[in-house]
C-alpha cells in the first residue's frame, strides 16, 4: 500500500496536473475502497496501530511516504498554477 501510493503521483508531470492529481487520489481511494488486505492494512496502521519501538521503522516509512506524497502534490499544484490551471488566490501548498 505504501508503494502504490508513493508511486502514484508522478516525480515530474508533462500534462495535465490536477488530471494527474485527481487521478492518483482516486487510485488511492480505489485502492482503500476496493482491496480488503489495503482496507484492513489501512485501519490497523491509521487507527489500531500503538507505535511502539518494535513499530519504528514502519512508523518512519509512513510518515516519510507521506510526506514525499505531500510534496508532490505541492510541486503538481504548483505546475498547475504556472500554467493557469489553478484558481487564483490559491495557495499550491
Amino acid at each position: 500500500m505504501i508503494d502504490r501510493t508513493d508511486a502514484s503521483v508522478p516525480e515530474v508531470d508533462l500534462g495535465d496536473s490536477l488530471h494527474s492529481i485527481q487521478s492518483s487520489i482516486k487510485k488511492i481511494l480505489d485502492l482503500v475502497e476496493n482491496d480488503e488486505v489495503a482496507q484492513s492494512t489501512f485501519e490497523i496502521v491509521a487507527l489500531k496501530c500503538e507505535y511502539v519501538a518494535e513499530f519504528s521503522s514502519l512508523d518512519a516509512r509512513v510518515n516519510n511516504t507521506g510526506c514525499d506524497f505531500i510534496k508532490r502534490l505541492t510541486r503538481s499544484y504548483e505546475n498547475a498554477e504556472s500554467r493557469g490551471l489553478l484558481r487564483s488566490g490559491l495557495d499550491p501548498s
